[in-house]
């Protein structure tokens, strides 16, 4: 397997040298995100989100979530992927993905229930069950076994990698909090925006970079799996 700096690297890599169509496929919820942001700008200043807001947000979240799939069709196929056939690898994946994940969600949670440590294992051993969907052609309980069997006895090695994309990550926490500190009234109406279109800017880099990362520590994992069974057939 390759290093974890190594794969954001090469993860780096990738999303330079197809940068056109992803940034094709995140615009729409990059400016959706942009102008929901703007359009209750109020609410930044309240104590509770208004209704209005708090619905965007959900929708927004289904969005993201469908084109992150298409994200992680440049991600696997690269020069062969269009914006039309990324698009529809989303849509055809993106109930069983959803279905997928929420019971991975809910193993995990009871997990947690129980004791905190089952929840934590959970987590890892699960955490591929979105790509077993998309390229293993698993679903539902097989997609979660098939993620166990990628990741069991590499639990320390996900845990590295998850921690530098969160390193990562670290930018858009900081234009965050920066808005809160300078962000005081409504009279900074432009700074708002100003720090809005950072920051979304920011998130859309971010989230690109995470989801090939994400896609690249699967492709490893299960290259690593596919061999040692091959050797052990061999032996």
């Amino acid at each position: 397997m390759r290093s974890s700096s190594q794969t954001l690297s090469d993860s780096y890599k990738v999303l330079m040298s197809h940068l056109p169509l992803f940034a094709t496929l995140l615009a729409v919820p990059t400016f959706l995100a942009i102008g929901l942001e703007i359009f209750y700008f109020e609410d930044f200043f309240k104590d509770e989100y208004s209704t209005g807001y708090n619905t965007g947000l959900l929708i927004l979240s289904v969005i993201n979530f469908f084109f992150s799939l298409a994200v992680i069709h440049v991600a696997a196929f690269r020069s062969s992927s269009t914006k039309e056939t990324a698009l529809k690898f989303a849509a055809r994946y993106a109930l069983p993905v959803f279905v997928t994940s929420i019971i991975a969600a809910l193993a995990v949670l009871f997990g947690l229930v129980l004791l905190i440590i089952p929840g934590i294992i959970f987590a890892f051993w699960f955490s591929l069950s979105m790509y077993a969907v998309m390229f293993d052609e698993k679903e539902y309980i097989d997609a979660l076994k098939t993620s166990k069997k990628y990741v069991k006895g590499n639990i320390w090695k996900l845990c590295k990698r998850n921690i530098l994309i969160l390193l990562v990550c670290i930018p858009i926490i900081l234009i965050a909090i920066a808005q809160v500190f300078y962000v005081k009234t409504p009279a900074d109406y432009t700074l708002f925006v100003a720090f809005t279109l950072l920051f979304e800017l920011a998130y859309a880099f971010t989230t690109a970079l995470a989801t090939i990362y994400g896609y690249e520590i699967y492709r490893d994992l299960r290259g690593a799996y596919e061999a040692a069974t091959q050797e052990t057939i061999t032996q």
